[in-house]
């Protein structure tokens, strides 16, 4: 299964917008990659997917992305600081719950 957090899950054209007026460069490589990528793969994943939301800009998209997938979301409104910098043993155990509710 896969666990996903905080997903950008963009419409074409959002992608396409924020991409245009984004530097290119070796800080804003992760951002540039999620512009880039069409999330319409995530639709035909065949394995279990859970989403874990946080208090961040990604809440709405991480919903929507969920809604689409029809993957269980949990939100985590108590993280609102970067996940793994600030949160990192609350996320740890937020995605060992996940794996644990898919199941072997």
């Amino acid at each position: 299964g896969i666990v996903m957090i905080d997903v950008p899950y963009f419409t074409p054209e959002t992608r396409k917008a924020y991409a245009a007026k984004m530097e290119r460069s070796a800080r804003n490589a992760a951002f540039h990659a999620a512009f880039a990528y069409d999330p319409v793969g995530l639709f035909d994943l065949t394995c279990s997917v859970e989403v874990i939301a946080t208090q961040s800009s990604l809440l709405e998209n991480s919903r929507n992305a969920a809604d689409q997938m029809n993957a269980p979301l949990t939100e985590r409104m108590d993280v609102s600081a970067p996940v793994f910098d600030a949160y990192a043993k609350e996320m740890a155990a937020e995605i060992q719950n996940a794996i644990e509710r898919m199941g072997p």
